[in-house]
């Protein structure tokens, strides 16, 4: 499962929402990250190894897992890629599939925009089954998200795009 931490279990910008009954911020050296407990446990509960993508000053290990009792997370980290024209997200994460082919969730808030500029079409010619879920960003991964995922996991189709 690709993991983006801002606008999936960070809803941003930082105004707590209904979708989860126990939304709330918490400030982490002076990050507010609005968050849902369950659905952290919901997260650690998947049958799937997590891997993020964000990488900012290792914060996902530093503060996103240990507020949701995680193990770290492996970081995909931009590296040159940061540089290159186009989303350094998308081209990192097709490099790390390609390396580790199987079944794969990707959630992260700017799928859709990413899809409108084509740069994530190898995720459709990549030939594995995979799961696409690009939440509202200020929601964040809602309860309805997590029926596709587990649905996902127990039976990866081709392809499944909510």
């Amino acid at each position: 499962m690709l993991l983006d931490v801002d606008g999936v279990v960070n809803a941003f910008p930082h105004t707590p929402t209904d979708s989860w009954d126990d939304f709330r911020q918490t400030d982490c050296a002076g990050f507010t990250i609005t968050h849902s407990l369950d659905m952290g446990k919901r997260i650690k509960a998947l049958d799937a190894d997590i891997v993020t993508t964000w990488e900012q000053d290792d914060m996902a290990n530093e503060w996103i897992a240990p507020l949701f009792g995680w193990d770290d997370l492996p970081i995909l980290h931009a590296g040159d890629e940061w540089y290159r024209r186009g989303w350094w997200k998308s081209t990192v994460l097709q490099k790390f599939i390609m390396e580790n082919p199987r079944p794969f969730v990707w959630l992260d808030d700017d799928l859709d925009y990413s899809d409108q500029r084509g740069e994530i079409d190898w995720v459709r010619e990549c030939g594995l089954p995979f799961l696409l879920i690009s939440p509202k960003t200020e929601m964040g991964l809602e309860p309805r998200h997590f029926e596709l995922i587990e649905a996902f996991l127990a039976n990866p189709v081709k392809e499944m795009v909510p």
